[in-house]
């Protein structure tokens, strides 16, 4: 618990984020692979230009639960692998509220890749978690729901109480549909290049494997 409660006090400073972002950001710059500079693909020069904002922090929240099909959760998973600042939630605990086991066999069977192989086990590098603090303060009854937060503080993320006052500016998405439409549908007034960004199929790493 100590040692839970200093992490957490970590995650929110923000010279730490910082000290983070401005380390990704050289890494990008300076280094390359196979000949080739790290920051010369599109979603690196998105995230470089975002670590040049001061103190922002937009945030994609995604209210998911266990009467969405699986197929879909994946497909939301694949496209969203590896992305900072997206966090999938589950809305509340599956089948019983008084055992976890099963939210547990759920969360292990809608992450797998390969689910129908079990000699795969490989999973999405995702983040999700169960945290009743997102459905609460943005008033999410139904599932999906996609949430952007325009400059997240942290606040959903620790146990310390919420204060209502200090929520950013956010939109929400509802609906069963593809990813593209529900991010272009919040951008239509919300206008954020990170958020257009998640759309971008186009990785480093995906460049090189064309190349080959």
């Amino acid at each position: 618990s100590e040692h839970a409660l200093k992490i957490e006090a970590l995650s929110k400073d923000q010279h730490f984020r910082d000290a983070i972002k401005e380390n990704k950001r050289f890494i990008l710059e300076n280094y390359e692979i196979a000949g080739k500079k790290m920051d010369s693909t599109h979603d690196t020069r998105e995230f470089i230009e975002h670590t040049n904002r001061p103190n922002s922090r937009e945030k994609l929240f995604i209210v998911i639960s266990s009467s969405i099909p699986d197929a879909l959760l994946r497909d939301y998973f694949k496209q969203l692998e590896g992305k900072d600042n997206v966090t999938f939630v589950l809305r509340g605990l599956v089948g019983s509220d008084t055992s976890f086991k099963p939210t547990k066999e759920y969360l292990e069977r809608i992450v797998k890749k390969y689910p129908l192989d079990p000699n795969n086990q490989e999973v999405y590098t995702i983040t999700l978690e169960i945290n009743p603090k997102v459905t609460r303060i943005y008033g999410i009854e139904k599932a999906p729901a996609f949430i952007y937060v325009a400059n997240d503080d942290g606040q959903l993320e620790t146990s310390s109480p919420i204060d209502p006052t200090m929520v950013s500016n956010f939109w929400i998405a509802y609906g069963v549909s593809s990813l593209e439409h529900t991010i272009q549908q919040i951008n239509s007034e919300a206008k954020s290049t990170w958020l257009d960004s998640l759309l971008d199929k186009e990785t480093f790493f995906k460049t090189k494997s064309k190349e080959k």
